[in-house]
């Protein structure tokens, strides 16, 4: 759980004007991570080998990570508190939020793979930013 709080406060730090799209700001809140769920979770995805996974919170598309250890299987979530939950938060696979699915990277769209790019880039990732 350390290692997943040092990487959310590394995404996370970036600044709002980071993230523009056609001249306008798309997130609401000062901290970049949130509304930026399918990105995050697709950088993640890239950095540790998670799987992205995504289900519906409050009516919302809401995407996260499930990463297996040892026998195991864990779902995280890096940008919780859009939500009003804690910001980082761990459970067993299928047991953090109901109706979860496994995404593929085709799932994502241009923009979310754009934003992805750009976090990683942000975050000092440049490897992981290029693989996008």
């Amino acid at each position: 759980m350390p290692q997943l709080c040092r990487w959310r406060g590394r995404l996370g730090g970036l600044r709002r004007e980071s993230l523009r799209h056609r001249g306008r700001e798309v997130l609401l809140v000062d901290d970049v991570v949130a509304g930026q769920c399918a990105a995050v979770s697709a950088v993640v995805s890239r950095l540790l080998g998670a799987l992205m996974v995504s289900t519906k919170v409050v009516g919302q598309s809401h995407w996260f990570n499930r990463l297996r250890i040892d026998d195991q299987e864990y779902d995280f979530d890096l940008t919780g508190d859009q939500y009003g939950f804690n910001a980082v938060q761990l459970a067993e696979a299928d047991r953090l939020y109901p109706g979860t699915r496994v995404r593929a990277y085709d799932d994502l769209n241009a923009e979310t793979i754009r934003r992805a790019r750009l976090l990683a880039t942000k975050a000092g990732l440049s490897e992981v930013a290029a693989s996008f």
